[in-house]
């Protein structure tokens, strides 16, 4: 019985050096590490007025929405294409979504993609479209510090 315990335990040590596993908790080397994934930064209507960071590589996402339940005398949109100031930023696409068929007064959901593609500011800026006097709504803005 001893032996083929001793032999058992033999096998379990020996096993993982035939096999080129290592039975350390090192790291892999650096060059062997993939690149930092890019964050993702997701901004919506409350954001407005204010600033943001990010990195070179990060994607930028902005979701807004129309206001449901408005008569469309007094509804508004948003721009299709934003205005960016500054080439930190480049817009990869934007979205349109409006609400499902069977929703009376849902909202349009507006979604505005970006990468931060160099060091710098840029400044994010989606007017309102046919806003209505009743609707008060200013362009939507943002300032984005992106770094390296």
């Amino acid at each position: 019985m001893r032996r083929v315990f001793a032999s058992l335990l033999f096998l379990v040590m020996i096993m993982p050096a035939c096999s080129g596993s290592k039975l350390s908790s090192e790291e892999p080397a650096a060059a062997d590490s993939p690149a930092s994934p890019s964050a993702k930064v997701t901004l919506t209507g409350a954001d407005t007025g204010t600033s943001t960071a990010a990195k070179v590589g990060d994607q930028l996402e902005v979701q807004l929405e129309s206001p449901g339940g408005v008569a469309p005398e007094y509804g508004m949109s948003w721009a299709d294409k934003p205005v960016v100031d500054g080439a930190a930023l480049r817009l990869v696409r934007s979205e349109v979504e409006p609400p499902p068929e069977h929703i009376d007064g849902g909202s349009t959901a507006y979604r505005y993609h970006f990468e931060a593609v160099a060091p710098g500011k840029a400044t994010i800026r989606i007017d309102a479209v046919n806003p209505g006097e009743q609707a008060e709504q200013g362009p939507w803005t943002v300032t984005v510090d992106v770094s390296e």
